[in-house]
């Protein structure tokens, strides 16, 4: 007889959220200007620290377009649904 040790998890609850700025990467957390950004070492700083506080973000759950929460532009693209096109970041832990 076997054993299944395989589990199904959701990792589609408990994500947070912050609109980014796109243009801008010192506006954006500072993502990008640094050249600490080894994450799985542990050595990070910034957003991708463990130690980051991200408990002023939107707390929401997967799957989240928040694209269609902006307004609509009518001087952005048609092909995004005449939505500014821009950067978001999405945050959980796991494990």
């Amino acid at each position: 007889m076997s054993q299944d040790y395989r589990q199904r998890l959701s990792l589609d609850e408990g994500w947070r959220f912050a609109f980014g700025h796109a243009a801008d990467p010192t506006l954006d957390f500072a993502f990008g200007s640094d050249h600490q950004i080894f994450s799985k070492t542990g050595n990070s700083n910034g957003v991708l620290s463990p130690k980051f506080d991200d408990t002023a973000w939107r707390l929401l759950d997967l799957p989240h377009d928040w694209a269609v929460e902006l307004p609509f532009d009518e001087s952005a693209i048609f092909h995004h649904g005449f939505k500014p096109v821009g950067r978001g970041s999405p945050a959980t832990t796991i494990g």
